[in-house]
């Protein structure tokens, strides 16, 4: 009786696991046609199941762009970790999340010895390392050059 209801009792964690599989081969799925919707999977992943998540291919340029090659809008890196990290800091919504994400204008984010700020909200240091740490670890990218030429023409960067 006992080995039957330990068979039939309900496991939290193998449902959680269940769930964070299920959202990494959602987002793996959406890289390709879909980019944006795809980082959105990956935060919400990252976030909801505390896990360090590293983002794949295709985050060459700071900010949102047509991806050409795609024929769809991607995501910048900086919109993706500033979201990720702010996610995490604040407990933000998924519209907040989606408005860092689409976020095009280099001015909104705000760089400085303190920290980074977005729209009010703001992250010190070590909280930008935690969100490093435990959500959006890296990002990737064929090329070192062409992230940091788009920091440097939208002004991030000196």
């Amino acid at each position: 009786m006992a080995l039957g209801r330990t068979l039939l009792r309900e496991d939290a964690e193998f449902h959680s696991y269940q769930m964070y599989e299920a959202g990494l081969a959602l987002e793996r799925e959406l890289r390709e046609s879909r980019p944006a919707e795809a980082n959105h999977v990956l935060i919400a992943v990252a976030r909801y199941h505390g896990v360090l998540v590293r983002a794949p291919r295709g985050l060459p340029c700071p900010f949102p762009h047509v991806d050409d090659a795609l024929g769809t809008e991607a995501h910048g890196c900086v919109n993706l970790v500033t979201a990720g990290a702010l996610a995490r800091a604040h407990n933000l919504p998924a519209e907040r999340v989606a408005a860092i994400l689409g976020d095009e204008e280099p001015a909104h984010f705000v760089f400085s010895e303190e920290g980074l700020s977005w729209q009010g909200l703001s992250l010190s240091v070590p909280e930008i390392a935690a969100g490093r740490r435990y959500g959006i670890a890296s990002l990737g990218s064929c090329s070192f050059a062409e992230p940091l030429e788009g920091l440097r023409s939208s002004g991030v960067l000196g």
